[in-house]
Parts: C-alpha cells; sequence; structure tokens
C-alpha cells in the first residue's frame, strides 16, 4: 500500500512539473541589437512558470514577446496571438533584468486568464485576410476561363515596440533626482582637505540641472605661537549634459557661493572672521548603475576658480590663510533617481 501511495505521488509531481513548464513551440521572443541582454525564450518561460502555481494548467495559446530598447527606455510588448490580446511595458533602468521579471509575470498572468474576455485595453487586431473577388457572371456565361484576381497586398506588418510607446513619452518628462557624497578638496582651504556633498535636482533626455551644497569641515592651520581654524561652507548650481546612458560620459558648468569661517586661537587675542566666498568651476564626470539596484554612482573631477581672494592673518604673527588663485575637487557620490512609470 505504501508503494503504491508513494507511486501516485511521484505521478502527481511530475505531472504538475509538466503543466507549470509550457513547451518551447507557445513562446517566440523578439530582441533588437539594444536589447540583447534581455531574457530568451527559455529564459523568459522559466521565470513566468516560477510565479504561478504547481497545478496550474498548461497554456494553449501562441505568445510572441519583443523588447527593444529606444533612447534611455526599455520597451517591451506581450501579445497573446491566439486571442488577439497585448500587455506593454517600459523601464529606464540601465538593464534589462528588472523589466524582464515584470515581463515574465505578466505573461504568467496572461497564461493563467486564456479563455477570459480580452478587455478594450488588451485588444489587439487581428492580422487582416484580403477576401478574393468571384468572377464576373459574363466571363462565366460566356465560357471565358476567369483572369486571375490581381495580387492582393501583403498584410500590414506587426507594430514593432516603436509603434507603441504611449503618446506622453514622446516628450520626455523631466524626472528627479538626489545625490550625496563625499572627496577631495586640493587647494582651497589647505592642500588637501576632505570635502562633503549634497545635491538634488531634475533631468530630462540627456541634461540636468541641480542644486546643493559643499563643506569643507575645518582645518586647522598652524601659525607660531597659535594656530588659525579655517572652514568652507557654500551653495553649489551646476548644469551638465552627457552621451550616452547606461554609463554617461559628461560634464558641468558650476557656480559657487558660501562663507569661509575662521577663528584664531592661541594668540594674545583670539578673532573670528567670516568672508564671502565666490566661484565657478568646470567638472568631468562619469555615472553609471550599480547593478542589481536602482541606485547610481557618480565619479567626478573639477577645477574651482575663486571670483576674489580672502587673506586671513593675526597681527604680528603673519597670514595663515590666503586664497588660492584655482582650486580642484574630486568626488564620488551615489545617486537615486526618479523611474519612470510602468505602462501595462
Amino acid at each position: 500500500m505504501r508503494v503504491r501511495i508513494g507511486i501516485v505521488a511521484v505521478v502527481i509531481s511530475l505531472a504538475a512539473t509538466a503543466r507549470s513548464a509550457p513547451p518551447d513551440a507557445g513562446l517566440e521572443v523578439e530582441r533588437d541589437s539594444a536589447s540583447e541582454d534581455c531574457p530568451d525564450a527559455a529564459h523568459l518561460r522559466t521565470l513566468a512558470a516560477k510565479g504561478r502555481g504547481a497545478l496550474s494548467a498548461s497554456p494553449t495559446h501562441a505568445y510572441r514577446v519583443s523588447f527593444a530598447r529606444l533612447g534611455e527606455l526599455y520597451h517591451v510588448k506581450v501579445v497573446d496571438e491566439t486571442a488577439h490580446r497585448a500587455r506593454r511595458l517600459q523601464d529606464a533602468g540601465g538593464q534589462c533584468a528588472p523589466i524582464g521579471h515584470a515581463a515574465a509575470l505578466v505573461l504568467a498572468t496572461m497564461w493563467d486568464s486564456e479563455g477570459q474576455p480580452v478587455s478594450a485595453e488588451e485588444a489587439e487586431p487581428a492580422p487582416s485576410v484580403p477576401t478574393p473577388t468571384p468572377p464576373s457572371s459574363e466571363a462565366v456565361s460566356a465560357g471565358h476561363a476567369p483572369s486571375p484576381a490581381p495580387a492582393s497586398p501583403p498584410p500590414s506588418p506587426v507594430p514593432t515596440d516603436a509603434d507603441v510607446v504611449p503618446a506622453s513619452t514622446s516628450i520626455a518628462r523631466p524626472r528627479w533626482f538626489a545625490s550625496a557624497g563625499s572627496g577631495l578638496a586640493v587647494g582651497i582651504v589647505r592642500p588637501f582637505a576632505p570635502v562633503i556633498l549634497l545635491n538634488g535636482g531634475f533631468e530630462v533626455a540627456h541634461a540636468s540641472l541641480a542644486i546643493g551644497g559643499l563643506w569643507i569641515p575645518q582645518q586647522t592651520l598652524g601659525l607660531v605661537p597659535g594656530a588659525v581654524n579655517v572652514q568652507l561652507i557654500s551653495a553649489d548650481a551646476r548644469a551638465c549634459g552627457w552621451l550616452f546612458q547606461r554609463t554617461r560620459l559628461g560634464a558641468c558648468a558650476n557656480a559657487f557661493a558660501g562663507a569661509l569661517i575662521a577663528n584664531a586661537e592661541g594668540f594674545a587675542t583670539n578673532l573670528e572672521k567670516e568672508e564671502g566666498w565666490f566661484a565657478l568651476g568646470l567638472e568631468a564626470f562619469i555615472e553609471g548603475v550599480m547593478s542589481p539596484s536602482a541606485l547610481r554612482y557618480r565619479l567626478s573631477v573639477g577645477a574651482v576658480v575663486p571670483l576674489h581672494a580672502e587673506v586671513f592673518a593675526v597681527t604680528g604673527a603673519g597670514s595663515a590663510y590666503e586664497t588660492p588663485p584655482v582650486g580642484a575637487l574630486v568626488t564620488l557620490a551615489i545617486e537615486m533617481a526618479e523611474r519612470p512609470p510602468v505602462h501595462n
């Protein structure tokens, strides 16, 4: 009796496995040259099967999934060619894996909803079949063989992903981003000093605008018989442009406005002084996606040119700080950016 129960359990397990892994013939995957990192038919079928119940019925319809990358967006179209219904997705990730998993989930839900009524949003027009023109009655009565009907034009091609982009994406919508990072300030307060920065702004297509701030913490500059402590707090506005999308290479123009704060200690009279600090800058950067997360890294190197000179000096001891003619910033930041909505 136990042997029979074990055999029945094995048969049920094999049947459930067979149902969760549909055959190759029912799924076709198309990928353009820019979306070759998207899942192929075998991988997509495996991902979709994982999202179904063990006893789900095997799909009987034919499906076609198209992947395409247009600019910074991935576009996916999942078509049930038997029921003439379709669903569409889009994503601006640097890799296809996230939208590939989403497409697999959509495919699994379409497998499970076979036989249900097709909604107006899902309806996909069936390819038109030309109707042959019957021969005229005069030709038949005269005994002449009817002349062959002129060749019908080929059916309209199936729309590609470029044809299914929602109208709202024809003009890119600005998306917000925010970043935080740190790095090295060269020759601004002292030869080398740490710097902390925060930024936020908006980007669209291949350009961005951002505002934020930077802080060079207090640095102690020796001046016998005491010392002068100097720090810099500044706002930063920048305009950037770049090439490519997955890994961006670009440049920015910066404007800085802040204050140098200094205080002297160890002297007969300890003083504190604050002076305005204004500068312009140019920077080059490289930016990319930190897979598998949606965060991005941003490495930048730039030159900073102060617009006027400041000197912090102590009477009888000399000067501890003079504004350099040019400085530099080398920073590494982590960015979080808004992702465009996914259209079903």
